[in-house]
């Protein structure tokens, strides 16, 4: 029951306003607003309808579980503890004057009194100008905030911010409001604003936002003067549509000014009521904190007045300094599942936030290896190669990545990512290895010591595909060789270093399987002739003893590995970083 303690001296708890008991289809269940506790069971249900009104009146858990029989204090507490899960429980607090967002406290927060008092004696200032800064700025003060100063600026693409006067008197960023007429971003809705936050959404935005509007000058009364927002004409509460000042679309009235169409003078609104609400939830947050999830998360608006969350992952630039790894980051040997993986990198292709295109397989066969496409913001196809549609997937999101992360070279070194440490530290490695002089000698290949994996490939490549092909392989002193898949015309087609040569041979054999694969197989959705990396870094006995021999290296002093500035930022999206150089 400690999940379920409160701040209040008293200890109690109640069922959130509006919380419904319903039955259904033999269960009953417990819901308000999106969230909901399904009570099943005979015994259950009956220790439900038991201290349900205990409940709304309000009650400490342990007196409670005290009063309830010992047979069933076991499933009162799990109920407990699953509404609570659920947002349903909020604490019994003392009487707060009224408040009008006080009904919106209460779906947001376990202490909806101590957040309305906190509404009640805040100050807020709203930068930007147009319909969305009216807006919001009415919806603002509608709500019980003491104080709100409209600041007139130009807006850009920062269509309004709102920011909270703290204890100093300074000005602490809460949400803003960005886009265009087409769409617009507000938010956080779940953290309060920050410089880097905004500048990563406005960027976002930019690059996928329409032509600035045509905007004529905001005439409207208040501080200083401003400009239209970029999003048409918007309303301040209790105004008439259609009698702002703002873009201008639409017909024209009977004086000839153009008049804005409804969906956009709609938008502004809607937008302004959705900023407020974020500065409410930004109070909420205050007298309740907790860990923002590793996303932040915006509404998007369209101008059809359809409104969506959307994940966005600001990933940092990787820095050019970093953290040196010893042989103690070898102990932990972390391996992600695809799947995993995928589910984890999911924000990095929002389709309106997103860093990189969304990886796909489309139309490509997924036989016999499996290929996933990308298209970038510069409009190139991306592919990615890998043992299963999923890790091919993996394997396109972390290349395009690459994009991203900032500076690639580090003291002569090589940037590796992965989902994993393990997999990071061997994709730097082998990317520094197969770009260095090591004195590459030479040596047959051994096609007897190759391994089932190995043979299914190239039988796949030769037979199956049609392929001519050569596959050669080089050692050197140091204990790692290479593989090299050549076509007739001695083209490279897929390379892998490792410290076997059947390591190695089913490594570069699926890189070339891959490539050829796409060329030949005549899609319509993907050109032919995508971009590819031809060297292999991500299956696992490439991955396992890549890494193990950079272990060996690491201790001996011949090779560094730095974990670069900045990386810790990637986390949230499960991708890991470093650099490998040459001492």
């Amino acid at each position: 029951m400690d999940t379920i303690a409160t701040r209040d001296p008293r200890g109690e708890v109640r069922l959130r306003s509006g919380t419904r008991s319903r039955e259904l289809d033999g269960r009953i269940a417990v819901s308000a607003g999106e969230s909901a506790v399904i009570v099943d069971g005979a015994d259950e249900q009956a220790l439900w309808t038991a201290i349900e009104p205990v409940l709304r009146a309000g009650v400490r858990p342990d007196r409670l579980l005290a009063a309830v029989p010992e047979h069933g204090r076991a499933v009162v507490a799990r109920i407990l503890a699953r509404l609570d899960e659920h947002h349903l429980l909020r604490e019994v607090e003392a009487a707060t004057e009224p408040l009008p967002a006080l009904d919106h406290l209460e779906t947001v927060t376990r202490r909806p009194a101590a957040a309305a008092r906190l509404v009640a004696t805040t100050t807020l200032r709203v930068r930007g100008s147009g319909p969305v800064v009216r807006s919001v700025v009415a919806h603002l003060n509608a709500a019980g905030y003491a104080r709100v100063v409209e600041q007139r600026e130009p807006a850009a693409r920062a269509l309004a911010r709102v920011e909270r006067q703290a204890a100093d008197l300074t000005w602490r960023p809460v949400a803003f409001a960005a886009g265009d007429a087409r769409t617009v971003v507000v938010g956080p809705c779940d953290r309060d604003a920050d410089a880097e936050l905004e500048a990563a959404v406005l960027a976002r935005v930019a690059r996928g936002s329409a032509p600035e509007p045509v905007v004529e000058p905001d005439t409207t009364a208040g501080t200083g003067t401003g400009t239209g927002t970029g999003i048409a004409t918007g309303i301040e509460t209790g105004t008439r549509p259609g009698t702002d000042t703002g873009v201008r679309t639409g017909t024209a009235d009977a004086g000839g000014a153009p008049v804005p169409s409804v969906p956009e003078t709609l938008l502004a609104e809607l937008v302004g009521a959705q900023l407020a609400l974020a500065a409410l939830d930004s109070s909420a947050r205050e007298v309740e904190p907790a860990p923002p999830a590793p996303a932040a998360h915006y509404l998007v608006t369209t101008s059809g007045l359809v409104s969506e969350r959307h994940p966005h992952v600001a990933l940092p630039r990787l820095g050019r300094d970093g953290r040196v790894l010893d042989v103690d980051a070898w102990a932990v040997r972390d391996v992600v599942a695809d799947p995993v993986a995928l589910a984890r990198l999911e924000p990095v292709w929002d389709p309106v936030l997103g860093v990189v295109g969304e990886p796909l397989p489309l139309d490509l066969p997924q036989a016999p290896v499996g290929l996933a496409a990308l298209v970038d913001d510069e409009g190139r196809t991306l592919g990615g190669i890998g043992t299963t549609t999923a890790a091919a997937r993996v394997d396109v999101v972390l290349d395009a990545l690459r994009v991203a992360t900032g500076p690639a070279v580090h003291r002569a070194g090589s940037l590796g990512l992965g989902v994993a440490a393990t997999a990071a530290r061997a994709d730097a490695v082998a990317r520094l290895v197969e770009r260095s002089d090591l004195g590459w000698r030479p040596a047959p290949l051994d096609r007897t010591r190759l391994d089932a994996q190995a043979h299914r490939l190239h039988t796949s490549l030769t037979r199956r595909l049609g392929k001519r092909a050569a596959v050669g392989l080089a050692v050197s002193g140091t204990g790692l060789c290479r593989v090299d898949v050549r076509d007739a015309d001695g083209d490279l087609l897929g390379r892998a270093v490792a410290t076997s040569p059947a390591a190695a041979a089913a490594g570069a054999l699926l890189r070339a399987v891959g490539r050829v694969q796409w060329h030949e197989s005549q899609v319509t959705l993907v050109p032919t002739d995508p971009v590819l990396d031809v060297l292999d870094t991500r299956t696992a006995s490439v991955r396992t003893e890549v890494d193990a021999w950079a272990r060996a290296a690491v201790a001996a002093g011949a090779v560094q590995l730095v974990e670069p500035d900045h990386a810790d930022g990637w986390g949230g999206v499960g991708v890991h970083a470093a650099v490998a150089s040459w001492t």
